[in-house]
């Protein structure tokens, strides 16, 4: 149907409407609604142009209702946020990067009305305030992806996020202690906390990993220990059980004789903390249950990455460790070690838990030389078969804030 003539009638003789507003009209029936709507234009060219679009997008299923582009960003990304199958923690991550990052630069925007040049704008922005690894990890990991996403539920026709450049990330050297470091920094903490630095450098363990192990999860008579859950506090709440990071972060590990020394004098020595706890390593079915924690405060309470943070500092300085540096700089021990005396990518992703080889080849390809034997013995070679020393107990005062 051609566009229609708002200012003459079929006939030839002058409408009502005639010499006001714009002439010609093009009507179109929704292909999701079935409503019948109308666009209006001043050159009947134009009108054709529109008409035949409309036509083509339709018929190809392309078709964009342009009342869609008009919500607003900071409602679509809420939307986007809740339908997102996010861990615990990246859950935290993505609802304070939107709060503080992009909505209130963004949210009072047109889905619609966002383009390169807004995002470009962002990008420079933020480049200001953010690291940029931290930047390219909201933008990557959510303003992209949130914008695609508009892209695929019709509500715009293209992203506004490609062809963005930006901030060159500075590669930094691994911060890898040494044999010597470990022990030393183990040997700096009170007792009760001693395996918790083996752990990361002679398993590989993540932090949330060590601080929910169960007792059941060490199997000292095989000498292999199994990672099933993780410690969670997220947003200043209690601390949760919670799945590992990833599927593949649901492993079993070697203990080389040093954990298998260390883990059997701990629980010779302290009785596994029962605490009560959510444990929504379902999260479909969340649940409330005692656990028997392998580590925990003085006082039986679970250990999680705050209460750490007040625990973990002095004995890094104490140890000589560059500051800031972190419980996951062990796994770098852990890792290299193995590269070291030849271990394959595939064994060192599936003990640490990587989600693919590829993850491990970006951290750690400069390390890799051949393989030459197994896991348990690199690591038996690797820690010389030393204990931490274990002299003495130190008590440790908890955060006020602490759970």
């Amino acid at each position: 149907m051609a566009p229609q003539d708002l200012w003459l009638k079929k006939d030839g003789t002058r409408s009502a409407r005639y010499g006001r507003g714009k002439r010609w009209r093009v009507a179109y029936e929704d292909p999701n609604t079935g409503e019948v709507k109308t666009e209006a234009f001043t050159r009947k060219s134009d009108a054709e142009t529109f008409e035949a679009a409309i036509k083509t997008d339709i018929a190809r299923g392309l078709y964009i209702d342009p009342e869609a582009g008009k919500i607003k960003v900071r409602d679509f990304a809420e939307t986007w946020r809740l339908n997102q199958l996010h861990a615990p923690l990246t859950v935290q991550r993505t609802e304070t990067a939107l709060r503080l990052h992009v909505l209130p630069l963004l949210g009072h925007l047109s889905m619609v009305s966002v383009r390169s040049s807004t995002m470009k704008a962002w990008v420079k922005d933020r480049a200001t305030v953010l690291a940029p690894s931290t930047l390219r990890v909201i933008y990557l990991g959510i303003v992209a992806p949130m914008f695609e996403q508009a892209v695929l539920d019709r509500v715009i026709g293209v992203t506004p996020c490609r062809g963005i450049r930006l901030p060159e990330v500075e590669q930094k050297d691994l911060v890898v202690p040494t044999l010597e470091q470990v022990h030393r920094v183990a040997q700096a903490l009170p007792r009760r906390f001693r395996p918790i630095p083996l752990l990361a450098a002679g398993c590989g363990w993540r932090g949330g990993e060590i601080f929910g192990a169960e007792v059941d999860a060490f199997n000292l008579l095989h000498r292999r220990a199994t990672v099933r859950q993780q410690i969670v506090r997220a947003n200043g709440g209690p601390a949760f059980l919670a799945a590992p990071k990833t599927r593949q972060s649901v492993r079993m590990t070697p203990l080389p004789d040093v954990l298998v020394d260390a883990i059997g004098d701990h629980i010779g020595r302290y009785e596994p903390a029962e605490v009560k706890i959510v444990d929504r390593t379902n999260p479909r079915v969340p649940l409330t249950r005692t656990a028997r924690l392998m580590f925990s405060t003085v006082t039986g309470r679970p250990l999680h990455s705050s209460i750490w943070a007040d625990i973990w500092p002095d004995a890094v300085d104490e140890a000589g460790l560059p500051e800031g540096t972190g419980l996951h700089a062990l796994r770098h021990y852990f890792a290299t070690a193995l590269i070291a005396n030849g271990a394959s990518v595939k064994t060192v992703q599936k003990l640490l838990g990587h989600s693919k080889p590829s993850t491990t080849l970006d951290v750690y390809t400069a390390f890799w030389p051949e393989q030459k034997d197994s896991t348990r013995s690199l690591l038996n070679d690797a820690f010389d078969g030393r204990k931490s020393d274990e002299d003495g107990e130190d008590p440790v005062a908890e955060s006020p804030g602490g759970s």
